[in-house]
């Protein structure tokens, strides 16, 4: 088969790195989030202290990490990545769990 009359488009292979680079970049939150996961779901003595510090229940733990994976999950698949970035922001965001458990600590203590 002859391909001359094929030709692949120059734009197409140039920005080739601008995938590569989308995806990595979109694997940093991903493992920040596994890693946390991971020290939530192992009990770790500092996530653990850190959480009784803040006043969260040490059953709580596995609860979020299951929420973090199952946020992941849904991001990794193409078809919901955007509601699962959507989800993963709002994990992370300033409304989560942990955040609003020590701004209500904070302002216990601060009376």
């Amino acid at each position: 088969m002859d391909h001359a009359g094929v030709q692949e488009p120059t734009v197409a292979r140039a920005q080739q790195w601008l995938v590569w680079a989308g995806r990595i970049i979109s694997v940093l939150p991903l493992l920040v989030i596994l890693t946390s996961a991971r020290w939530k779901l192992t009990e770790a003595p500092t996530y653990v202290a850190e959480f009784a510090r803040i006043g969260w229940p040490h059953d709580a733990l596995p609860r979020l990490a299951l929420l973090q994976l199952g946020f992941m999950l849904i991001y990794v698949i193409p078809r919901t990545s955007v509601l699962g970035a959507i989800l993963l922001t709002g994990y992370l965001g300033e409304r989560s769990p942990p955040t609003c458990a020590s701004a209500s600590t904070r302002r216990r203590w601060s009376r």
